[in-house]
C-alpha cells in the first residue's frame, strides 16, 4: 500500500495545519519561541519508523477484519509526512503492505524471520538513530483499551517512552492507567539493535470501540500527530 496522503484530500497545507493545531493542543502552555524551538529536529538524529508486521504477516485483527499491519503502516506513512514537513530526518523499515520476499522463503515463519533480520540490518546501519515501532494491541477479552508504550534498556528510550505514554494517554484515553514499561522478552528487533527503541501499542483491536476508531482516517491522523509531538518535544517530567 503506497502513501496517498500527498495526493489525496489531505494536502500538505491542510496536513500542516492539522499538525500545528494538534501539537499546540497537546503541549503545555508555553511562549511561542519555546514552542517553536521544541519542534526543531534532534541534531544529527534519524528517526526510524517501523510499521509492525506487513506482507504475509498481518498481525492482529479486529472482529470486522481490520488488519493491524495496515493500520500500523497508515499511521507511519502519516508520521513520515510530518517529518518531511518539519525537516526531521526519517527512515521507514517498510512503506508498503507488500514485501519482496526471496524465492527461498516459502513458509510464514521463514518470511517473518527474513523480514525482521532485514529490518535489524537497516536499523543498525544508521548512526545516532531512534526507533519508534508502531503496533496495535489485542486481548482475548473486549474490555482492555488504551495505548501502551514499551522501552528498551537505554536512558533515552526510558525518558522518551514515559513522555509518549503521557501524551498518548492524555489525548486518546485519559482513563488509561497503564504506564510505560520495559520491552517484553523475546522481541527479535529490539533485542538485536543498538539504538534506543520504543514500541508504541496505540490501541486494542480487540476492543470494539477502539477498533472502530482505528479504522478511521481522522483517528490515525490524531495518533500520528501525538506521536510526533511527543517525539519532537524535549523530554520533561510528565509523571
Amino acid at each position: 500500500m503506497k502513501s496517498k496522503i500527498s495526493s489525496g484530500k489531505y494536502t500538505y497545507a491542510l496536513l500542516f495545519l492539522l499538525i500545528v493545531l494538534g501539537i499546540y493542543a497537546i503541549m503545555k502552555e508555553t511562549d511561542t519561541d519555546t514552542a517553536i524551538e521544541s519542534f526543531a529536529p534532534k541534531a544529527d538524529r534519524i528517526l526510524i519508523l517501523d510499521a509492525g508486521h506487513g506482507g504475509d504477516d498481518g498481525g492482529a485483527s479486529s472482529a470486522s477484519g481490520l488488519r493491524e499491519s495496515e493500520v500500523n503502516l497508515d499511521i507511519v506513512l502519516r508520521m513520515r509526512e510530518i517529518c518531511r514537513l518539519l525537516a526531521v530526518p526519517v527512515l521507514l523499515t517498510r512503506d508498503s503492505e507488500e514485501l519482496p520476499y526471496p524465492a527461498n522463503t516459502v513458509s510464514l515463519s521463514s518470511r517473518k524471520l527474513w523480514d525482521t533480520r532485514k529490518r535489524v540490518d537497516m536499523i543498525n546501519e544508521q548512526p545516532n538513530a531512534m526507533l519508534l515501532s508502531v503496533h496495535q494491541n489485542c486481548y482475548p477479552g473486549q474490555e482492555p483499551r488504551g495505548p501502551q508504550i514499551f522501552y528498551s534498556e537505554n536512558p533515552d528510550s526510558v525518558e522518551k517512552a514515559h513522555q509518549i505514554q503521557f501524551y498518548m494517554t492524555k489525548n486518546l484515553y485519559p482513563a488509561n492507567r497503564r504506564v510505560a514499561a520495559p520491552m517484553p522478552d523475546g522481541l527479535y528487533i529490539p533485542e538485536h539493535i543498538q539504538c534506543p527503541a520504543i514500541l508504541c501499542e496505540c490501541g486494542f483491536l480487540s476492543n470494539p470501540e477502539e477498533a472502530k476508531a482505528l479504522a478511521t482516517e481522522e483517528y490515525r491522523i490524531k495518533i500520528a500527530v501525538i506521536l510526533m509531538a511527543a517525539y519532537l518535544n524535549p523530554t520533561e517530567e510528565t509523571i
